[in-house]
This record gives C-alpha cells, structure tokens and sequence, in this order.
C-alpha cells in the first residue's frame, strides 16, 4: 500500500492514466464543435491545383486580402505558417503580405516558434525581439513551477512582425507521442508569452493583454466579453485539451476552394457564400495535407494535423470547455475510498464472490470516474485500481494462507482424533492382554517367593517375570508412541521397528480372529518420516484389511517392507471382498465408509492419506473382488 501510495504520489501511474484518458476520450459521445471557428487548409487538393510547397507569398497575401472586405471579416485570422526571412524570388510578395496583415488591425496572428538550445549571434535579431515583447503577458505572484523555458526563437521577418500579431505554435508531446496538451504559455528570456490558441481567443473576446495575468495554476481574463475567464493550466503552463472529436467535427475548407470563391466575386460574380459564412468568426489557416508533416498523434486519431489541435484549445477556452486534472487532496480521497472498499468486499466475502465484487467495483468505479470526465475532472484510475488489485491479492493471500495454517491445524485434530478412536477400539484387547501380563508377573514372582525354592528355580522365574515386563514396555511404548499428541517431526529411524511396534498393538487381536499374517520385511533406515503418524496409518490400513475379511472362511493379511532406490515401501495386502467402484472415487474422502453405522468414522483413509501426502509421498490402492485390496504406500527418502 505504501509502495502504491509512494508511485502514485510520483507519477509512477502516469503513463497508465494518461490510457484511461484516451479511453474516456472515445467513449464519450460527440460534442458539438463551437460555431465561430473554422479552418482554411493547405490541403491535397490546393497542392494539386497551385503546386508544390511552399506557395509564393503573393497567395498568402491575396487570402489575407479576401478577408479585409467588411463582408467577409473575420473576428481574428490565424495563421500557422512560419514566413521566418523575406522572399528573394518575389520580394513584391513578402511587401503585399506585411500590407494585407496590417490592413486588419491586430486581427491577424502570424506564428512563431520557441526553440531549445542557446542561439548562435547571427540567430539573434534585437529588433524582432522588441517587436515580440509587446506581447509578454502580466505575471502576478507565482508562475507555473515548472514553466517551460525557451532559449531562442524563430519569429516571422521583422515587416511581418511589426503589421501582426506574434503567438507561438508549439504544440508539446507526451513520452508515448501522444498529444494531449496545449501549450499557453512559455518564458522566454524573463517574460512570459501566449501561444497562438491563447492569443486568438483573447482577441476574439476582446481581452486586452493588460487584462490578462498568469497565476501558478491559470490564466486570468479580468475582462472579456463574458466576463472574468480563468483558464486552468499546470505546473508547465500546459492546458488539457479536451476534444471534442476528431478533426472531421471542425468544419474545414480548402485553401483553393476559397480562392476560387473570391477570385469568381472580384471577376463580378455574387458575394460567396463561404466567405460570408466566415464572417466574425475565428479563421484558422495552416497546413491539413499529411503528406506536409505537420501531424500528430491524438488519443482519437492517428493522424490529426496541427492547426486541427489548435481549433480544438480555442474552441476548449470560447465554450469554458476544460478538462481539469484532479486535486491532490481528491486524487488520495479517490484512492483511499477506493483501497478501503476493496478491503472491506474482500475482509467480508468469500474469494470466489470476492473476485467478480472487485471487477464489479473496478467497472463501477471506471463509469464513476467517466460521469465526472464529462463533468470536466479528470479523476485518476490507474492507481487505485492498482491499489484495489493489491488489496484483494494481499488480503486473499494472507486469509489463503491463514486458512493453511487452520488447515494444518485441524489435520492434526483429525490425526489425533483418529488415534483416538482406534485407541477405544483396542482398548478392550490391550485391557486383556496387560491383565495376562500382569498375571503372568504375579504367578512367577509367587513362584520365585515360595519357601524352601530352590534358587536355581527362583531364578528362573525371575527372569521369567523380567521378560514378561519387557514386553509389556514394548507394548506400552508403542502406544504411547501411537498415541502421542505432537506437531509432525521427521527424522530417520527404523522404518522396520516401528511398523513391527504397530502391529503388536493388534497382533493378539488377529489371531483371535483367525487372520494369517504374513511379514516381509526389510530393514529400511535411511527414510526421514514421523514414527507415530506412520504407526498409525499402518495401524489403520491392518484393521481396515481385517474388518474386510471378517466374513471370509480363509483369512489372509500380508505386510511388506521393502526399500526403494528414492524412499520406502509399505504394502499392505488382504484376500476380502475388495472396494465397490462407488466407494473407490471417494475412498480419501472425510466421512466415506463401508462399515455400519456406529462401527467407523469415516476419518480413517482420509487422514492417513492426509499424513501421507505430509511426508511428500503418495498411497495407492488396487482392488479387485477376486483377489481382495492392495494398498502401497511410498514414503521418500
């Protein structure tokens, strides 16, 4: 959580919010794109008709000349193609450019560039620059922190820049070639300067530039023709833009259709339409043909020419129209609101409802954060739904293996209470056979005590009495090793011993019942294995083999020991009736039994198969109802 709390708070996300962005770029439906804008384009069909580019200024000039005609007038020109130096092919040219950009009085914006890099001298001209200051803006309390700051600057020949209006175009770049911002504002040598979306639309809302001033986080229109505007801006003087489709929602005229239209008006034909349409509007010229270069990439649109992003930034300022990046306050409330939900789904349901709750979560919280995208505020999305990922894999995790530990736990619970149970049930015999041991003691030590016995009697009933104890503490040590309540601890013994110690325990009971064992086994000492569990899981699987040939004439029950190049083997083998298919898919199953009721558990074969698997080794079974049940069972060394 830390670790997502530290990424989000830098911009470790920022490449996957900046994808949710494009996302919620192309879900929203249109919007409609504002009415007094409109784009002149230099497009294919203009290079077509008049020829390669670039055009002789004299064009240039005659557009700008069409639009000097008070039908025709726009509210502000602008003109996003760089005329750095004069002609020397048609200085006439460059003479009726200056003349027709003065002619609309400030109306007309011709662009400029900021470029990085310290300038060469000869790239240094004063008289430009002092030109170019007539635009800084007024700059109160802190700029932007992180302000983008030129070096040098590529403005139009000094004529031009003395008849026009100056606003750079740099149109800036996210890290995956995306464009999602416009640049406003940049400093330049102390001052700080509009770009051409900035400027445009303030002539347009008829905004002096001393009523405009830049704060840390906006630009401030005291003044405009709908009043006190602040236009939101980052740390780099960037503003979002907020798209309102792709280039085809801006309408677009060709460069030589206009031409076409005001040279058939000035050869004496009807005012044309297209040209009266344009009037008081905001006339944008610049270059549409991709095959010029001028293109970039958008979140709706591979290719989107550069004059198109910015109709789009003004259109975003004329309609109020921004999209605000949220707060860091309301980004951490997003994301602790989101993390503590997902906590609390995942705390309280189980992880198969847990999971399709938090995809439910993520859906809802996406259309939550999509409501406010139209609203105008972008929420983030990436980081909490990191966030909320994490908390569900960190709290699924810790209750998975919480519920391991439990698991553990309870296994040993059921270990224990089926020692128990096979306890009671050797209770009686074991009952019998220590009152015979006891008797047997009490006979030969009545025998050594009687008067006048010789000693060599009396010592031979001594050591009678000695080996009858013997094997009463043999007896004893294997149920107390049966028996013992203990987590499972592995060490190499003698396999051997402690499968003879298991079935002494109910040796005297097989005979009873008339069950013929058979031994086969070898001396196996290298296996690492826990004595009491795997005494009782061969405890188990002897009494199952005797329960299972209880109705058999002929009973026969064989135990073999044998090594094995990687472990041990124990088999386990009777001639009874064998398993029924239906029992045999559930055998290690809890609960699942053969015997009558009140006579088994049900715990038997599910927990030595549970003890088994602890030791890293495997039980299997093959059955049949003509030659009775094999177990095997391998133990690794």
């Amino acid at each position: 959580m830390l670790l997502l709390a530290a990424l989000t708070s830098a911009r470790g996300f920022e490449p996957f919010e900046k994808l949710f962005l494009d996302a919620h770029f192309r879900l929203q439906s249109g919007k409609k794109f504002p009415e007094d804008i409109a784009v002149i384009g230099i497009d294919e069909a203009s290079l077509d008709v008049i020829g390669r580019w670039p055009w002789s200024r004299d064009l240039h000039a005659a557009l700008i000349g069409l639009f000097r005609h008070e039908s025709f007038q726009p509210a502000a020109l602008g003109y996003d193609v760089l005329f750095e130096v004069k002609s020397t092919a048609s200085p006439e040219g460059d003479e009726l450019l200056v003349h027709q950009a003065g002619a609309l009085e400030g109306r007309a914006v011709t662009a400029y560039f900021f470029e990085k890099g310290k300038p060469a001298a000869e790239e240094v001209n004063e008289s430009k620059e002092k030109e170019l200051e007539r635009f800084a803006l007024r700059v109160s309390g802190p700029a932007p922190e992180h302000l983008e700051e030129a070096q040098k600057v590529s403005l139009p020949f000094l004529d031009l820049a003395r008849a026009s209006s100056l606003a750079f175009v740099n149109t800036p770049m996210d890290t995956d070639g995306r464009t999602r911002h416009a640049q406003l504002l940049i400093r330049y040598k102390g001052k700080v300067y509009p770009s051409m979306d900035l400027l445009i639309a303030l002539i347009y809302l008829r905004t002096n530039l001393a009523d405009v001033h830049v704060e840390r986080r906006g630009v401030v229109l005291e003044k405009s023709s709908r009043g006190r505007i602040v236009i939101p801006v980052d740390e780099e003087g960037k503003m979002i833009i907020n798209y309102f489709g792709s280039s085809r929602v801006i309408p677009t005229y060709s460069f030589v259709q206009v031409m076409n239209e005001g040279k058939a008006w000035m050869e004496g034909g009807k005012p044309p339409p297209l040209l009266r349409a344009l009037k008081g509007k905001i006339v944008l010229v610049g270059v549409t043909a991709l095959g010029l270069g001028d293109r970039r990439v958008t979140p709706l649109a591979q290719y989107e020419t550069g004059i198109s992003l910015h109709a789009h930034a003004i259109g975003n300022i004329l309609r109020g129209n921004f999209l605000v990046k949220a707060s860091e306050p309301l980004a951490w409330g997003a994301f602790v609101l989101l993390g503590l939900t997902a906590l609390w789904l995942t705390m309280q349901l189980p992880v198969q409802r847990a999971l399709p709750a938090m995809l439910a979560l993520g859906v809802l919280y996406f259309a939550a954060t999509h409501f406010f995208f139209i609203q105008g505020l972008w929420l983030p999305m990436a980081g909490p739904v990191a966030e909320m990922t994490a908390v569900f894999i960190g709290v699924t995790c810790f209750r998975y293996f919480t519920a391991l530990e439990e698991l553990k736990r309870t296994q040993q619970q059921l270990i224990q209470s089926a020692k128990m149970a096979a306890l009671g049930e050797l209770s009686s015999g074991m009952a019998h056979e220590f009152r015979n041991i006891l008797s047997s003691i009490s006979l030969h030590v009545e025998y050594a005590l009687r008067p006048g016995m010789p000693p060599d009697k009396t010592q031979k009933n001594a050591v009678m009495a000695r080996q009858v104890i013997r094997n009463a503490v043999d007896i004893l040590n294997g149920l107390l090793t049966f028996a013992r309540k203990k987590e499972s601890v592995k060490v190499r013994g003698n396999l051997k011993k402690t499968v003879e110690d298991a079935l002494m325990l109910v040796e005297k009971d097989l005979a009873v019942r008339n069950v013929k064992v058979v031994l086969e086994l070898q001396d196996v000492e290298d296996v690492a294995f826990d004595a009491g569990q795997i005494s009782q899981v061969v405890l188990n699987m002897v009494q199952n083999a005797r329960d299972a040939m209880e109705k058999q004439e002929d009973k026969r029950l064989v135990l073999r020991l044998a090594r094995q190049p990687d472990g041990a083997r124990i088999e386990i083998a009777d001639n009874g009736p064998g398993i029924a298919p239906s029992v045999l898919k559930h055998l290690f199953q809890p609960f699942v039994t053969t015997k009558p009721e009140g006579h088994g558990t049900g715990l038997g074969l599910s927990v030595c198969h549970g003890i088994v698997e602890n030791h890293g080794g495997r039980i299997t079974v093959e059955t049949s109802p003509a030659k009775g049940t094999a177990w095997s069972i391998f133990i690794p060394a």
